[in-house]
């Protein structure tokens, strides 16, 4: 009967959590606070040559889309271990309901090769952080 309680008790009682895993858990939760990044569904897009984006500029690698709210500004997209990996500018909107609502982006790439490589160096979600543009770019 002792036996078949305690090990009850042991699929009951989850195991004690690793100091350091909490440690962590909260630093990550912190930089996320502190940088107001956000988990977005990331796609990419490309365009004929010499098409234009939403604000005038021709396409090139370097802009995202979103929504008109983000149109002019800076994005800094993350990796999953929260290390700052690209920058890019907000120049051009998205038509989709999820790109409209802010929930999602469209990295421009110059071809599909270069499109179908950065999908998959990256999750379906990514973390980025909204950021305004410098002067001068």
């Amino acid at each position: 009967m002792k036996a078949l309680l305690i090990t009850a008790l042991l699929c009951i009682i989850p195991p004690p959590i690793e100091p350091c895993a909490v440690w962590q858990a909260l630093q990550r939760f912190e930089f996320i606070q502190e940088h107001n990044l956000q988990r977005v569904k990331v796609s990419c897009y490309i365009a004929p040559e010499g098409a234009h984006t939403a604000d005038g500029s021709v396409c090139y690698e370097g802009i995202v889309a979103s929504n008109q709210q983000h149109l002019g500004m800076d994005m800094i997209l993350y990796t999953d271990d929260l290390v700052a990996e690209a920058r890019f500018e907000c120049r051009d909107v998205g038509g989709n309901s999820m790109l409209q609502a802010g929930t999602a982006i469209d990295i421009y790439r110059d071809s599909l090769d270069r499109a179908w490589a950065f999908v998959g160096d990256h999750s379906e979600y990514v973390w980025i952080e909204w950021i305004p543009r410098e002067e001068g770019r």
